[in-house]
C-alpha cells in the first residue's frame, strides 16, 4: 500500500509539472511516467477522430502513424473493444469534462468463453507480447484510449 501511495504521488507530481494540452499529455511522456512510477511497461495511447476512424498509436516503441501497412488495418473492423467503447462514447455523449474513468476490460468485453480464442488475442499476442488488455476511454467519443497490456503469466508487465 506505501508503494502504491508513493507512485501515484510521483506520478501526480510528474504530470503536474508539465503545462502541456491533450495531444502533450498522452504521448510518451505519459507511458515513461506509468512505467516509472507504476511499472506499467506495457501500454498504448491510440487516436481516433471524433466519427471513430483510427488516426495513430504512440507504444513504448514510439509514434505509429495510420497507413496501409499499419497492423491495425487489418484488426479494425473485428476490434470488439473499440467498436463497444466507441458506441458507448457516442451513445453517452462523452467529452472532456467527464471524469469518472471508462475501464474496459478486453475479458469482459469479448467473454470468457471465447477470449481465449479471439481476434483479439491473437492481435495482441502478436503486436504486443501480450495476453490480457485494459483500456481507459478519453475525449469526445473516445478518440483518445490508453491501453494496458499484461502477458498470459499475469506475474509479468
Amino acid at each position: 500500500m506505501k508503494y502504491e501511495n508513493l507512485g501515484q504521488s510521483g506520478f501526480f507530481s510528474e504530470m503536474s509539472e508539465y503545462q502541456i494540452t491533450a495531444q502533450e499529455f498522452f504521448s510518451t511522456v505519459l507511458l515513461d511516467s506509468l512505467d516509472r512510477n507504476f511499472g506499467l511497461k506495457k501500454a498504448l495511447i491510440s487516436y481516433f477522430d471524433t466519427e471513430g476512424q483510427f488516426l495513430s498509436w504512440t507504444s513504448w516503441e514510439g509514434i505509429m502513424l495510420d497507413s496501409e501497412e499499419h497492423p491495425y488495418r487489418t484488426f479494425a473492423s473485428v476490434d470488439a473493444v473499440r467498436n463497444l467503447v466507441y458506441r458507448e462514447a457516442v451513445r453517452d455523449h462523452l467529452t472532456y469534462f467527464d471524469v469518472n474513468p471508462r475501464l474496459y476490460r478486453a475479458t469482459d468485453v469479448i467473454g470468457n468463453d471465447h477470449y481465449e480464442t479471439s481476434a483479439h488475442v491473437r492481435f495482441i499476442e502478436t503486436h504486443f507480447q501480450a495476453h490480457y488488455s485494459v483500456t481507459l476511454a478519453f475525449g469526445i467519443n473516445a478518440y483518445i484510449q490508453v491501453t494496458f497490456f499484461k502477458s498470459h503469466d499475469l506475474s509479468e508487465s
